[in-house]
């Protein structure tokens, strides 16, 4: 399920028109398993 992803990887092309950019995706992967075991502390950076 790619909606639920937390780490996605795109291949496509970016288009550019009138200012405005599109990014048209080809191949999309879902790349959340390589997050698995990373140690991602909570910081407070008040």
């Amino acid at each position: 399920m790619l909606v639920g992803s937390q780490l996605l990887q795109v291949f496509g092309r970016l288009e550019s028109k009138s200012g405005v950019r599109h990014l048209i995706a080809q191949r999309l992967y879902d790349l959340t398993p390589l997050l698995t075991g990373l140690d991602v502390r909570s910081r407070d950076f008040q």
